[in-house]
């Protein structure tokens, strides 16, 4: 998997090169727009195959798009009847049980257990402060990237993920407390606040609303 994700970057690379080709002779206004075109409209480009010549409108629409899906939270499961687009039924996931719930704040799937108490650091993306001094990594989500800060945590909570996850059995392997799958983390827990995380009930109870210094 990590390999893949090396390859990932080597592609990342290309579409680069792509985008500042397409900027220096003005079919778009910047290299990055090239990221709001398909495979097909890049290869259609060069080819002459596209119905239209107008990328920066594709690419214009698209980040219409892009702005109003980050805006929101989907459900994490629907179905579709009919016209995609037009008729979904969302189905919200209920968290687990962890037989004492009504006394967490935030319930999500417990996979490394250990209790811990201490004070969470919100990592968002890498342009956030990653000195970790033995806090709680609290983040949206993980990928193989994220191992390397882990000797330097005393804990993990992550709002999406499941209990296979790279991230998940590494931290297993490693003995650090970890809770995946936790609805509404991010908006919830800001860098600073005290909690108690359980990683085998999968709770976690915040003891100090108020964020300290970190």
């Amino acid at each position: 998997r990590f390999c893949r994700t090396r390859v990932y970057g080597i592609a990342r690379r290309m579409f680069w090169s792509m985008g500042a080709d397409f900027a220096s002779r003005g079919i778009l206004r910047a290299d990055a727009d090239v990221f709001y075109l398909t495979l097909e409209e890049l290869k259609g480009a060069l080819e002459g195959t596209n119905a239209t010549d107008d990328l920066q409108s594709l690419v214009e629409l698209r980040r219409k798009a892009y702005q109003k899906y980050a805006a929101e939270e989907p459900d994490s499961r629907f179905i579709t009847r009919g016209p995609v687009y037009w008729n979904n039924v969302f189905h919200r996931e209920t968290p687990p049980d962890s037989g004492n719930a009504s006394a967490a704040d935030l319930q999500g799937k417990g996979c490394s257990a250990g209790i811990v108490e201490g004070i969470v650091k919100v990592i968002r993306d890498p342009g956030d402060d990653m000195r970790l001094e033995g806090h709680i990594l609290v983040t949206f989500r993980t990928d193989p990237g994220w191992i390397p800060l882990y000797p330097s945590i005393s804990g993990l909570l992550v709002e999406r993920g499941g209990l296979l996850s790279h991230s998940a059995i590494v931290a297993r392997e490693m003995g650090v407390p970890t809770v995946v799958g936790i609805p509404g983390l991010t908006q919830r827990l800001r860098t600073g606040m005290r909690v108690r995380m359980d990683g085998e009930r999968g709770t976690v109870t915040i003891l100090e609303d108020s964020p300290r210094t970190v």
